[in-house]
């Protein structure tokens, strides 16, 4: 197997850099249009990613005008340069070669597969020969080669019926009805909110529903969601969990059509009903969405559909009633691969959605390698281990964009990972941690540890170092709950308070006076210039270099959202980085155990991914990094702490005090003016400075505050998100 995956990433990898030099070629014949005289062009060509990027920055401007000008350019010029846009858009050669030939209209002209329209729905084989009647010798060998890959039949084993617990159950009788059991598991027994969305999307449908749970759940009583709910306490993955439904309520065999789902995948991102209106044609007995070939052909088990030929057929309790009661994982992948073919022997005909078109010889997973290609054939899954580990190094490029595309709720996604301690920043960056230090930040990027050790107790002949608590006031309704967030701080915390009049001041001390904070706060009245990074910058410049430990906070309001969703972003930022005692406990034994970290900032929302660029600070940014000895990129990716709150140490901002800002230097404080000053070209440097000075960088994720593991303030919450779509 680990052949198998080497072999595929180099396929990955040779196919991601042919498809990297057909854009570059594509976009030479645009380059003499677009620097016009040959010096520019030799000039620009010394940075030949700069080269192509200013290009591609000035496409439209170039395909308007080779719209103007004669056919012979449109062809040599324009024709190129839009087949480059729309790979980099696509991801995919053959996707843009379709939409640029469909965008002529002469898709007639062309084969099917050149247009997109392959791979269809269709009746899959499985083996050559396994489906032919007769017995011919392309027959005989697929069956024997069918039977080499099942091997050894195990013997029957019966699941106990106190084994399984019939949680809540609104149905118990399933004849001729489309039901779908959807095999759970979660080790605290949550049933997160994107497993729930996956089940009303079937109860839209006039689905049954029946969650077949590995393990006890916590659910409400009658959920609208479902119309059984059952857990077992007996070992297996999602095959024990379905032979345990199947087991509960017999009359799942008589059903018009049963659906055998697992958690493993988002679903809902599109339609099922379109999907099984196009099954629905095919003369097949049972279907799956993807046919793979890894291992062994076989249908992917994490949606399969049965029909009644197959239902009340022998063979499919045979299987179901042969699948062991254990733990061992090979034996969850052997059902897997051997269902289909144990099926097909018996004469049941398996179909696929997409089928499998790689050759026999690449083992890929198509559900995970291929799922840009499912999204766009009409799929509504997308893989729940791409986020979490992509142990494959699949390139997820675009993927937020096209998931959000399909009109799943994010946040759904979000919460989920949140919820069990993924930081999904290397899915947001997709494949910026294979760039290098400098100038790319995401080299530096380590995730935490998933045990987080706790702060060293100081000895009485080394006392806590202090720590440099940094707050700009701008909106006063916010301080209330500033300072709620600062009760949650150690003793040895020093309280640098920043507002921009006296009256405002008088309204801090008073607040800090009523909590006891006063005899350990100071505030400053500070002009109201550069947003909150000068006052921080600037007004607390010689401050700053006192504490090895400072945390910084101010009271965002992010005007350009409504109240709500401002008021919750700032919530999840606070609850971050201060939201308990123990979340700081947490965090100072982070910098403890690890002198290599420089920062800690809180978690990025996807929905603001698109933000991470350099927007129009690139000019600035570019110029403070030339005085470190930097030399960005305009298509270098970076990161940055959004909002501009985080943990550092003071050794993180030294290369940014050392530059000696002055209040002058950022000038008045604009809302209409949020790209291309000074202040928000620093915000996206905070991570440089940690890397310049040797320091490397992570995300801390708020502590779950409810009992479904979900945030008090995430934004949006993913129960906002499943009422906003249904």
């Amino acid at each position: 197997m680990a052949v198998q995956h080497a072999v595929s990433r180099s396929i990955h990898r040779l196919g991601r850099i042919a498809r990297q030099a057909l854009v570059a070629g594509c976009l030479v014949p645009a380059s003499r249009l677009h620097y016009r005289t040959w010096r520019r062009w030799f000039e620009a060509l010394r940075d030949h990613k700069a080269f192509f990027h200013d290009i591609l920055a000035n496409a439209p401007t170039l395909l308007e005008t080779t719209r103007d000008s004669g056919r012979l350019l449109r062809l040599t010029v324009g024709l190129p340069l839009r087949l480059a846009c729309e790979i980099l858009k696509q991801n995919s050669v053959r996707t843009a070669c379709a939409h640029l030939i469909q965008q002529s209209g002469l898709a007639h002209a062309f084969p099917q597969r050149l247009a997109g329209n392959l791979p269809r729905p269709r009746l899959v084989p499985l083996l050559d020969g396994l489906l032919e009647p007769g017995s011919g010798r392309r027959h005989a060998q697929a069956v024997a080669t069918a039977w080499q890959h099942i091997g050894t039949l195990r013997s029957p084993q019966a699941i106990d019926p106190a084994a399984v617990r019939r949680h809540v159950v609104g149905c118990r009788d399933f004849t001729g009805t489309t039901t779908a059991v959807v095999a759970h598991w979660d080790p605290q027994g949550v049933v997160d909110a994107y497993v729930v969305y996956l089940c009303r999307q079937f109860k839209k449908l006039g689905w049954k529903v029946v969650l077949a749970s590995g393990g006890p759940v916590r659910c409400e009583e009658r959920p609208d969601w479902a119309d059984a709910v059952i857990s077992r306490i007996c070992d297996g993955y999602d095959f024990t969990s379905w032979k345990a439904a199947l087991a509960t309520f017999p009359t799942l065999l008589a059903c018009k059509e049963l659906v055998l789902c697992n958690d493993s995948v988002f679903g809902g991102l599109g339609a099922y009903g379109a999907m099984h209106a196009k099954m629905a044609a095919l003369p097949c007995d049972f279907w799956g969405i993807t046919e793979s070939h890894e291992v062994v052909p076989h249908l992917q088990s994490f949606y399969l559909v049965f029909r009644p030929a197959a239902l009340r057929h022998p063979a499919f309790s045979d299987f179901f009633d042969r699948v062991p009661l254990c733990n061992a994982r090979t034996e969850a992948i052997r059902c897997e691969t051997t269902l289909s073919l144990w099926l097909a022997l018996h004469g049941l005909r398996p179909a696929a959605f997409v089928p499998c078109v790689t050759a026999a010889w690449q083992r890929v997973n198509p559900s995970c390698e291929r799922w840009a290609e499912l999204l766009r054939l009409g799929a509504p899954v997308f893989k729940r281990e791409l986020v979490l580990k992509n142990e494959r190094e699949v390139s997820l490029v675009g993927w937020m964009d096209r998931v959000i595309a399909t009109g799943y709720p994010l946040a759904l996604l979000v919460a989920y990972c949140n919820r069990i301690g993924v930081d999904i920043t290397p899915a947001i960056h997709a494949n910026a941690g294979k760039r290098a230090w400098p100038p790319c930040v995401q080299a530096r990027y380590r995730p935490l540890p998933a045990a987080s050790p706790s702060p060293k107790a100081a000895s009485p002949q080394e006392p806590s170092p202090p720590i440099g608590v940094f707050l700009h006031l701008y909106y006063l309704d916010v301080l209330e709950e500033m300072l709620s967030i600062v009760r949650n701080l150690p003793d040895q915390a020093h309280i640098f308070i920043s507002t921009e009049s006296t009256a405002k001041k008088e309204r801090i001390a008073a607040e800090c006076t009523k909590r006891g904070l006063a005899s350990r706060t100071e505030i400053r009245v500070l002009p109201n210039q550069g947003w909150d990074i000068a006052p921080f910058l600037v007004g607390f410049a010689e401050v700053i270099p006192r504490y090895p430990l400072l945390l910084r906070l101010h009271s965002k309001r992010s005007t350009y959202l409504t109240d709500a969703d401002g008021d919750a972003w700032r919530g999840l930022l606070y609850e971050a980085l201060a939201g308990s005692k123990q979340q700081v406990e947490r965090i100072l034994g982070l910098f403890q155990a690890d002198e290599r970290l420089g920062l800690l900032c809180p978690p990025i929302l996807p929905q603001y991914a698109d933000r991470l660029g350099c927007g129009g600070n690139f000019a600035r940014m570019r110029s403070l990094l030339a005085v470190q000895g930097l030399r960005l990129r305009p298509d270098t990716p970076i990161d940055f702490p959004m909002g501009a709150m985080f943990w550092c140490r003071s050794r993180v901002l030294q290369p940014w005090l050392e530059q000696r800002f002055s209040f002058d230097d950022f000038g008045p404080t604009k809302e209409t003016q949020r790209d291309g000053n000074l202040a928000h070209a620093l915000e996206r440097l905070f991570l440089f400075g940690c890397a310049l000075q040797g320091y490397t960088w992570s995300r801390i994720l708020p502590a779950p505050v409810d009992q479904d593991g979900l945030f008090s303030r995430a934004w949006p919450t993913a129960s906002e998100a499943m009422c906003s779509h249904g």
